[in-house]
């Protein structure tokens, strides 16, 4: 299950910022984290994403800590 809010920063009736917090509950097997990459940001909006997505990676986890099998995913759609 993901929960999220989003907070839009208005100025003169134009988006300036856009915040989007997300918690991530982990259920016992699989992830709640599909439709998040399909979820398209506004390249013309500068935008923070934060949250606690439950989720090791190599790429910020202590390294004997095994990735989550969904990390991977997570990770490209930070990077794009």
């Amino acid at each position: 299950m993901l929960d999220s809010m989003v907070v839009n920063i208005v100025e003169d009736d134009q988006v300036v910022l856009s915040i989007y917090n997300m918690y991530h509950t982990a259920p016992a097997w699989g992830h709640g984290l599909c439709n998040l990459p399909r979820h398209n940001l506004d390249d013309l909006t500068p935008t923070i994403v934060m949250g606690d997505f439950n989720t090791h990676s190599r790429r910020w986890s202590f390294a004997d800590q095994p990735a989550s099998s969904w990390s991977q995913h997570l990770t490209d759609w930070f990077n794009h």
